[in-house]
């Protein structure tokens, strides 16, 4: 079970299109479904599917878990801020700290 948690990457939140909702997918290996809850614990998002087969069992009972449908994502370099602005230059999701101070300074942005 630790050896799937470890493995497990960072999720792919980038919007579609600017036009539709966030979409974050799950983030146990090999899946692409889209995620619909997260593991506050955890700090990981998974589909229905994915969260019943890591969750189910005695170690997971505490953990708190979340439905996702209105979940802003959090900036991949700055865990605890939103990210809320799309770096068209670099085609991905930051907060407003990369858009003014760090590595997204001076790039096309929208939000």
């Amino acid at each position: 079970m630790l050896d799937v948690m470890e493995s497990i990457s960072q999720a792919d939140s980038q919007p579609t299109n600017k036009s539709q909702p966030f979409k974050h997918q799950c983030q146990n290996e090999g899946c692409s479904e889209c995620a619909t809850h997260s593991c506050k614990s955890c700090n990981y998002m998974f589909c229905m599917v994915c969260l019943e087969l890591t969750h189910n069992g005695f170690l997971f009972k505490n953990h708190i878990i979340e439905d996702i449908k209105n979940r802003k994502p959090k900036c991949q370099t700055h865990n605890d801020i939103d990210a809320d602005v799309f770096c068209e230059t670099c085609q991905e999701l930051i907060c407003f700290k990369c858009h003014l101070y760090d590595g997204h300074k001076g790039h096309d942005t929208v939000g």
